[in-house]
């Protein structure tokens, strides 16, 4: 699966965190939301994305970067951050 940032109207990034504007909704993001917005401004697989954010932040503990990854992206999609772009 590919994602890609779903564009806010704005977005204000400070000290690692971030808020996201949209039509119906402000969202706040932590630093691991705040590195996945940045790193889907193009798509890009969960596979590839899990690689970067175990670079920047290391491995998660007791479990998988892809596993926790996937989990993070299953929610920023829900909350409309960002939308899959292929399977």
């Amino acid at each position: 699966m590919r994602v890609r940032l779903e564009q806010p109207r704005d977005m204000l990034v400070r000290e690692g965190t971030s808020l996201l504007l949209y039509p119906d909704e402000l969202i706040q993001l932590s630093s691991i939301g705040t590195a996945i917005v940045e790193l889907t401004a193009e798509a890009i697989s969960v596979k590839d994305l899990a690689s970067a954010l175990e670079r920047r932040f290391g491995r998660p503990e007791g479990g998988s970067t892809k596993a926790a990854t996937r989990s993070v992206v299953d929610q920023l999609i829900e909350r409309g951050v960002l939308e899959v772009v292929d399977s």
